[in-house]
């Protein structure tokens, strides 16, 4: 089994820890720094935050239920982990089971362009496509990206460039480089502050 591990400063960005493998000489990829998995539901978060950005509330209630969506001629059945269907569920609910159904009613309610909109602006890199199965987690990305994107709802909305070097001094001890990460308000602290405490749960 191999994965990566990156651990960073949720304030300053700073990557306090970086594991890319389990064994340098049998691979050279960093896993937690050039690897592509599909997020999964990780991405959800950005779901809700969309959608209680666009105005809707954790203590709104959905339907958990079968339900089919045609999209190009093909017709697609959202399941959930457990194969079972709940019923009516608060929002918040959802969240904390990491419902499917919910996440894809809650994404075509909002707006999948909305959503798509936010993940970018997260610093989300690859190309995301418009699909319902956008709701289940269904785009790549690197785990650097993850985890500056999840640490947004740490850090009061603020998007912070993860880097490793702080500075560089020559041997006379001038500073010859500081490092300048990027800053973004990405989302209204209000908002984050919703969907950090549903998280907790």
């Amino acid at each position: 089994i191999d994965g990566g591990l990156l651990t960073i400063n949720s304030k300053t960005g700073e990557i306090k820890a970086m594991v890319g493998g389990y064994d340098f000489n049998s691979s050279k990829l960093n896993r937690a720094w050039q690897a592509k998995r599909q997020m999964g539901s990780v991405f959800k978060p950005i779901i809700f935050a969309a959608a209680i950005q666009s105005g809707a509330s954790f203590a709104d209630t959905e339907i958990d239920e079968p339900i089919t969506i045609e999209q190009y001629g093909a017709l697609w059945q959202p399941n959930n982990y457990n194969k079972r269907f709940e019923g009516q569920m608060t929002l918040a609910h959802s969240v904390v089971r990491s419902n499917n159904i919910i996440s894809v009613k809650t994404l075509l309610k909002t707006g999948i362009p909305t959503v798509v909109n936010l993940a970018h602006a997260c610093h989300l890199e690859d190309k995301i496509n418009p699909y319902p199965s956008l709701a289940l987690g269904c785009i790549d990305a690197k785990l650097k990206e993850v985890i500056s994107m999840f640490n947004i709802f740490a850090n009061k909305g603020q998007y912070i460039q993860p880097y490793v070097i702080k500075s560089v001094k020559d041997q006379w001890g001038t500073r010859i480089y500081k490092s300048n990460p990027k800053h973004d308000q990405v989302l209204p602290e209000i908002v984050v502050d919703k969907v950090a405490k549903v998280l907790e749960l």
